[in-house]
């Protein structure tokens, strides 16, 4: 279960934003991730749940969006989109494509819980990643 080699540095950077803007809490990340990743995004979830237990992030609610695969065809020329990995052309099945993308992973934000100058909590925070 790759997933958790994935939420541990998600984990890092948000509680690394956190400190350096003096928040009391991260309550929500965002992070891009490529379907060629194969990651399950409920064991993801999970994964990032664990690694966030007794942080900062403890409790922050985990946003995934999955960056879909492009797919050329060699044998037909079509192309296609797909949110999962394919290794046959969703045109003609053929088994001669080209695969491209689909490979990164990037937090796209962190909002933080940041406190007031009289100790109240602002949860409207955001934090660029």
């Amino acid at each position: 279960m790759h997933e958790f080699s994935l939420a541990m540095p998600m984990r890092d950077i948000a509680l690394e934003h956190a400190r350096a803007h003096g928040a009391v809490r991260v309550s929500k990340v965002v992070c891009r991730i490529g379907a060629m990743r194969q990651v399950v995004p409920e064991l993801m979830h999970t994964a990032f749940e664990a690694v966030c237990s007794g942080t900062l992030a403890e409790g922050a609610e985990l946003d995934i969006e999955i960056e879909p695969v492009h797919v050329t065809c060699n044998a037909c020329g079509r192309e296609a989109v797909c949110e999962t990995v394919t290794y046959e052309c969703p045109h003609c099945e053929a088994y001669e494509i080209r695969l491209e993308g689909g490979t990164d992973m990037l937090l796209t934000s962190i909002s933080l819980e940041l406190e007031d100058e009289h100790g109240h909590h602002d949860p409207a925070q955001r934090a660029g990643a």
